[in-house]
C-alpha cells in the first residue's frame, strides 16, 4: 500500500511541475522554498538521505507516526522540482518508518517490522520482489526470510503495473485477469482491461454481480411494459 502511495505522490508532483510553465530555474527555486517551509514546520529529518532515522528504525527506536508519508512529501517534491539524488535510501526511510508505525500499532517488535517493510517497499516500488527477498536474508538473516518473502510477493502484485522508475520495462503481466500490452515501459501504459478468472473467487463474484445485474434490468424491463399496457388500456 506504501508503495502505491509513494509511486502515486511522485506522479502527482510530476504532473503538477508539468503544468506549472516558468522558467526552470524558477522553478527550483519554488521547490526549495516549499522544503524549507515543510522542514521548519516539520523537522530537518526529512533532508537527505536519512541514514541516522533507517538506523533507529532497525534497531527499534520508535519515530513519529508520519515520518513514512513526511518522506514521500519531501522526496516528490525533491526529485521532481530540480533536486538531485537518488531514490533507493528514501525507499529504505520509508519502508522501515512504514513497518515500525505498523508494529507499534500491532504491539509487536518495532525493529523485525521496519527490517520487512524496508525490503517490502523496495519490492514494491520497484518491481523487485526476487532481489528484495534475497537482500532480507543478506542484510537481517536467514530467519527473517519466510516473512520477507511473503510480504515482498505482496507488495510486489498489489502495487500493479506502477514503478518509482518510469522506464522500467514490463515484460508480462501481473496477473492473467489484467491483459496489459507487455515489452512497454511503464510510463507508456496508460489502458488496460481486466478479464477476471472464472474458476477464482474474484471472477465468481464478477459473474453473481452480473447476473444480479442482468436479472435487475429484465424485471426493470419488464415491468415498465406492464406498466405502459395497463396506461394505455
Amino acid at each position: 500500500f506504501c508503495s502505491f502511495i509513494f509511486i502515486e505522490l511522485l506522479e502527482y508532483f510530476k504532473g503538477l511541475n508539468e503544468r506549472i510553465r516558468i522558467w526552470p530555474p524558477l522553478k527550483g527555486m519554488i521547490g526549495g522554498v516549499a522544503l524549507v517551509l515543510l522542514a521548519l514546520i516539520f523537522s530537518t529529518r526529512y533532508l537527505g538521505l536519512g541514514l541516522e532515522t533507517i538506523s533507529d528504525n532497525l534497531s527499534g527506536t520508535g519515530g513519529r507516526w508520519y515520518d513514512f508519508l513526511m518522506k514521500m512529501i519531501f522526496t516528490s517534491i525533491t526529485l521532481n522540482f530540480g533536486g538531485s539524488g537518488g531514490i533507493v535510501t528514501p525507499i529504505f526511510f520509508i519502508g522501515s518508518s512504514a513497518g515500525g508505525l505498523l508494529a507499534d500499532m500491532m504491539g509487536l517488535d518495532r525493529a523485525t517490522f521496519a527490517a520487512i517493510g524496508l525490503v517490502g517497499l523496495l519490492s514494491g516500488a520497484a518491481n523487485t520482489p526476487i532481489a528484495a527477498s534475497i537482500m532480507a536474508v543478506e542484510l537481517f538473516g536467514a530467519e527473517i526470510a519466510p516473512y520477507a518473502a511473503l510480504v515482498c510477493i505482496i507488495s510486489y502484485l498489489i502495487t500493479g503495473h506502477r514503478s518509482v522508475y518510469p522506464s522500467q520495462i514490463l515484460l508480462r503481466s501481473k496477473s492473467s485477469s489484467v491483459l496489459i500490452e507487455s515489452g512497454k515501459v511503464v510510463e507508456e501504459i496508460e489502458t488496460f482491461e481486466i478479464q477476471p478468472r472464472s474458476k477464482t473467487l474474484f471472477g465468481a463474484i464478477i459473474k453473481i454481480v452480473a447476473t444480479i445485474r442482468d436479472f435487475t434490468n429484465r424485471s426493470y424491463e419488464y415491468l415498465m411494459k406492464k406498466y405502459r399496457k395497463k396506461y394505455r388500456d
